[in-house]
């Protein structure tokens, strides 16, 4: 054989070594390099555990079979926490930045199968790991067919989740820290059930989500796991018992709002055929404190919110108040109900109205118009409502007027019209009405038997039927004081029946 190709085999032959030394070599020692990382980079009482590990130099892929993380309670009265997958892959890592910078950039990670029990009352050291952790970029981080659930101590269950299905796009914390940027989320799931109290309990029967595009919840129900009864005999204070079911709920352009960890925002939220049941115990004592107008309680939610406009559909609205033993709970009904919300949340500048529109069908069938503006900036809490009432009878207003004020109506009333201009403390009320052959009866502390010769003396002072030229309305203006330990809904009650006694007096 020539020498010249002796000296090219030789020289293949030496390559080749040269490459399967490298490869074997940079298989270790990259390998190793990941396992350490994996190792020491976690929290000291966090373990990692696996059947088998798979690495290929070429292709930058590595991967583990079976891996569980254990997080040790740190606490004897606690349950630890665990992560178990049936595989996880790490694919095209740049070996020059984890190498040489200890930096992790990946093209992917995909975490198959997960089934994650995380109790939050595990406990993590303070400074993490024995070493600082590493800057992470990821392009994709994909989640297929997990299991969630979130627990606090042993018996509290936080959050159940499952089929989940996650991608999560450019995954960064440069600093080595949370939070963590990312471009773009896409999460569906379903089964989901999240306690939100001790005795509510909020439920989805499906979950998909994109930052990118439309997000769609559906079968969306919030209920107090008691009945009305029970939930009574478990508080010492006053508490409405929740039955809200939504058929749908839709986002447009949703994002996660920047430099906050929690905030939210999005174009358009549409609430689908929302039925929502609230009752109230009047019979339960009073927290005797201080209840928040709805500028406040959107202005101090725990988290920054931006949505531009609210959108309900088909809804009904049913809210009951139970003052007295023995008789039936007062109860307002909204049916057939369509509404908008402009400006909903706690990030608009100063100056910027809340408008809210509501159109539907009160007191069995009569047609309702409501409006309500406030500010959510204004730290005086100031609102204005105004709405207008087509024909009811008057004995549809007994269930609140009996019991609250041992007073019973009757007559007819054709159109009501009222506006409140309020804030944190009183509150002015414009009302006209038209009405005719309306009767007072002040009725006994037992509430079956009239006050004969009080109401006598009453419906002399109370006009018949409304006698004013302009349209045949009587007209009348009063001042309310609020009553801050009670609800948003007293306070624009006080105000209508303030009008009202005025109107007709």
């Amino acid at each position: 054989m020539p020498n010249n190709y002796r000296k090219i085999f030789k020289t293949l032959g030496i390559l080749v070594i040269v490459a399967l030394l490298l490869y074997i070599g940079g298989n270790y020692l990259i390998s190793r390099k990941i396992e350490k990382t994996l190792q020491e980079k976690l929290p000291e009482n966090v373990s990692l555990t696996y059947k088998d590990t798979h690495f290929n130099i070429f292709s930058g892929s590595y991967s583990l079979d079976q891996p569980k993380i254990s997080i040790d309670p740190q606490n004897d009265t606690l349950s630890g926490s665990t992560l178990e997958f049936s595989k996880i892959d790490f694919q095209n890592l740049s070996y020059t930045k984890f190498l040489f910078k200890d930096d992790i950039q990946l093209s992917k990670i995909l975490l198959s199968d997960p089934n994650i029990q995380y109790n939050t009352q595990t406990q993590f050291p303070k400074n993490g790991g024995s070493q600082k952790p590493p800057a992470i970029l990821v392009k994709s981080l994909e989640v297929t067919n997990g299991t969630l659930q979130l627990s606090k101590g042993k018996n509290q269950e936080l959050l159940h989740a499952k089929n989940l299905q996650l991608s999560i796009t450019e995954i960064q914390n440069s600093e080595g820290n949370l939070p963590i940027q990312f471009a773009e989320v896409q999460l569906q799931g379903d089964s989901l059930r999240v306690p939100v109290s001790k005795f509510d309990l909020l439920t989805m029967g499906s979950i998909d989500f994109h930052t990118s595009s439309n997000s769609t919840l559906q079968q969306v129900a919030l209920k107090t796991t008691l009945s009305k009864e029970a939930l009574s005999d478990s508080i010492s204070t006053e508490r409405d018992h929740y039955r809200i079911e939504i058929s749908e709920i839709t986002f447009q352009d949703f994002q996660f709002l920047k430099d906050s960890t929690l905030g939210y925002a999005a174009q358009q939220l549409t609430l689908s055929e929302p039925n929502i049941e609230i009752f109230r115990d009047k019979r339960v004592p009073d927290t005797y404190r201080t209840k928040p107008l709805m500028n406040e309680m959107l202005r101090k939610l725990p988290f920054p919110l931006k949505i531009d406009s609210v959108m309900v559909h088909k809804g009904r609205i049913i809210y009951e108040e139970l003052i007295r033993s023995g008789m039936p709970p007062g109860k307002v009904d909204f049916t057939a109900l369509e509404g908008t919300i402009q400006n909903l949340g706690n990030t608009y500048p100063k100056n910027t109205s809340t408008h809210i529109t509501v159109d539907a069908q009160i007191l069995k069938d009569t047609p309702f118009k409501a409006e309500w503006d406030f500010d959510v900036a204004n730290l005086n809490n100031q609102f204005e409502f105004s709405a207008q009432v087509a024909h009811f009878g008057a004995d549809e207003l007994n269930s609140f007027t009996i019991p609250s004020d041992k007073l019973k109506l009757s007559g007819e009333m054709y159109e009501t019209y009222f506006s409140i201009y309020g804030n944190e403390d009183q509150s002015h009320v414009d009302m006209k009405v038209n009405y005719k052959g309306l009767q007072v009866t002040l009725l006994k502390d037992d509430l079956t038997e009239k006050k004969g010769f009080l109401s006598a003396i009453a419906n002399i002072f109370v006009n018949k039927e409304s006698t004013d030229t302009e349209g045949n309305f009587r007209k009348a203006s009063t001042d309310v004081k609020r009553v801050k330990r009670k609800s948003n809904f007293n306070y624009i009650w006080i105000n209508i029946l303030a009008g009202l006694k005025k109107s007709v007096m």
